[in-house]
């Protein structure tokens, strides 16, 4: 009879690739069963399709690359002080909550501009109802007051700091790590989470396959049971153009 020793991950997983550290969680000695979604962006992503997005004005758009092999897709914002672009899963995804099992997510995104006034957000949240580009606040890209969110963001006032954030709708926004990731222009990050399943569980938040900081579900203003989207957008809090960019996106969900 041998021993063994679990080796946790402390290097940083910059490839393209789904982080194992996220995913390799997803099955122990026990019988799970989950249900998965998974988004390359290669196909047209059309309005109450897989997705719902919107623009608070008319200088913005979804834009699916035609030229990487992997597919990208790009959130466009052409020009226009305080425009936002959103996009979410027209159906929940999951729910973080001790009742409901196990949620894994992770997500590879970059962005254009990182200079103050180009904000950005992408993680799990509140479905957006078309028409409605509530996520951040105008100059700020705080999160809106009626969102419910639990992932990344980046400020207007500091426009390569990656902040892991929770928050519940109509509270307080809550920071697990200020910082969690600077971001460079043009550079791909992956970001991700993970929940343990368990009551007063564990939600344990990666930057490139690094566990970065951890809230439990039962912590006062985190958005437990509340049925959770595949979120992503950005704001420009001044007259500029920003594209951010996903390559792919992965949600698992445990069936109990």
């Amino acid at each position: 009879m041998s021993n063994s020793v679990e080796v946790l991950n402390t290097s940083a997983d910059t490839s393209a690739t789904p982080s194992y550290a996220i995913w390799g969680g997803m099955y122990d000695n026990d019988r799970h069963e989950y249900v998965e979604f998974f988004d390359d962006f290669h196909g047209k992503v059309a309005e109450g399709g897989v997705y719902n997005y919107d623009e608070s004005d008319d200088n913005a758009a979804l834009t699916i690359s035609t030229t990487a092999p992997n597919g990208e897709l790009g959130l466009v914002i052409a020009s226009d002080d305080n425009e936002e672009l959103t996009m979410n899963t027209v159906a929940p995804l999951c729910k973080i909550d001790g009742n409901t099992g196990k949620v894994f997510f992770e997500a590879r995104i970059k962005t254009s501009a990182i200079t103050d006034d180009n904000a950005l957000f992408c993680g799990l949240g509140l479905i957006i109802s078309a028409g409605n580009a509530i996520y951040q606040d105008d100059d700020t890209a705080a999160l809106a007051a009626a969102v419910s969110f639990v992932g990344f963001r980046s400020l207007c006032a500091d426009g390569d700091g990656l902040d892991a954030v929770y928050k519940t709708a109509s509270g307080s926004e809550g920071v697990v790590l200020e910082l969690a990731h600077t971001l460079v222009a043009d550079t791909y990050v992956k970001v991700g989470l993970t929940f343990d399943g368990k009551v007063g569980g564990t939600i344990t938040y990666f930057v490139n396959g690094v566990a970065v900081g951890t809230v439990t579900e039962d912590t006062s203003g985190f958005p437990d049971n509340v049925n959770l989207a595949f979120v992503m957008g950005n704001k420009v809090g001044a007259n500029a153009a920003l594209t951010t960019t996903i390559d792919w996106v992965k949600v698992a969900h445990e069936r109990i």
